[in-house]
């Protein structure tokens, strides 16, 4: 039996997505114009649950790539997304047939690298075109700065090959790039490298991390049902506008972090990524939210250690109740952080070393903490 979203499910999933991409992975404003060119082509989307991937089939994953910044104003859209997925599958197949096995290979499901508005409609793009599902998982469960950072290089699926290509038609300075590098670090620093050039202009669609149905069943490959658990939270902050915050902690056993006013916003954009920090006061409290893209580390005036920590999710609700990225917020608006403890997936000894290196770029040179803990100190 098939699954769909309806359109109602789609505006949930932009709100529910915005929340768990942890203040990355394009504003509102970006997930709305993807979520628009979806329902220009169709009034539903069919997505299929873990459980019914069929091992014997083929996929590949979907990203955004470039800064937060540069996402929120151009995301890929019509050409860039579809064309990227296209020409990965032909690559697959010309390296199938040079091979000298036969068969037809093609495509059967497009998977989210991360929970984000760009990651999930990027894929419902390329689904609704190619007629074929969205898979209801990703790569983290929530958005992260690094493709190295997801579960599919935990486990040790290929990146490569893997294709990066702008927004721009052929004729009018369309780029395409294929890359054949078996380290997602590498590939990451790559796409970063050609981010920062004008014909790209820090945004980019990339596909890759080609796998079958049978690699996406190992341990920890995948984590599952977060589509829906998107939704889940748009419905609710839908539903509960005057307590979504109450509502969310609820659905999710999160913990509330802090609230308060942003008193100041420092940011700079580079390497393909925006950095900055967020500061947030409520009387004489403070507390500093350090971000690559995404929330990595927050720091409180009251402890001696942080209070929360990638890849633990921080995320932000302003007081309408709606979820808020680092590139859409202002001075003066009054947010909740809360923290939500990451899915098992993004717990592994190979995960956490990869947030480390983030960690000291922001001069924190202890160990990951579980939130779970920290609570408890």
């Amino acid at each position: 039996m098939k699954c769909f979203f309806d359109e109602q499910d789609l505006h949930d999933i932009l709100s529910g997505s915005v929340f768990l991409a942890c203040g990355g992975g394009c504003s509102i404003v970006g997930g709305k114009k993807m979520m628009d060119a979806v329902l220009n082509i169709t009034d539903k989307v069919e997505y299929v649950p873990f459980e019914n991937v069929d091992k014997g089939k083929f996929m590949a994953v979907h990203a955004g790539m470039g800064s937060s910044g540069a996402l929120k104003e151009n995301p890929p859209l019509e050409f860039g997304t579809l064309r990227s997925f296209n020409l990965l599958e032909d690559t697959l197949k010309k390296k199938l047939f040079a091979t000298g096995r036969k068969g037809e290979y093609s495509l059967s499901y497009v998977v989210p690298v991360e929970s984000s508005a760009l990651a999930y409609f990027m894929c419902m793009l390329t689904g609704v075109q190619k007629k074929i599902p969205v898979l209801d998982g990703d790569g983290g469960g929530r958005a992260f700065p690094k493709l190295s950072m997801c579960t599919f290089a935990s486990v040790g699926v290929p990146v490569s090959p893997a294709v990066l290509v702008n927004e721009l038609p052929m004729d009018d300075g369309g780029t395409e790039l294929i890359m054949n590098q078996e380290s997602s670090d590498v590939v990451d620093e790559l796409c970063r490298a050609v981010l920062d050039t004008p014909v790209f202009n820090n945004a980019a669609s990339l596909a890759g991390f080609a796998m079958s149905g049978e690699t996406l069943h190992r341990e920890n490959a995948v984590v599952r049902n977060t589509l829906t658990k998107a939704r889940d939270i748009g419905r609710v902050i839908r539903k509960n506008p005057n307590e979504a915050v109450e509502a969310v902690i609820s659905l999710l056993k999160a913990h509330k972090l802090f609230d308060g006013a942003v008193v100041d916003i420092s940011e700079q954009s580079k390497g393909g990524f925006n950095i900055g920090t967020v500061v947030i006061e409520n009387g004489k409290n403070k507390v500093h939210v350090l971000n690559q893209n995404e929330n990595i580390i927050v720091w409180s005036s009251e402890k001696n250690y942080p209070v929360a920590m990638a890849p633990d999710l921080i995320c932000y609700l302003g007081d309408d109740g709606k979820p808020v990225s680092n590139t859409a917020m202002e001075k003066g608006q009054y947010l909740t952080l809360i923290g939500v403890e990451a899915p098992k997936e993004m717990t592994t000894r190979y995960i956490i070393n990869e947030f480390s290196g983030l960690y000291r770029s922001f001069e924190y040179f202890g160990p990951y903490v579980p939130l779970k803990d920290i609570r408890q100190i």
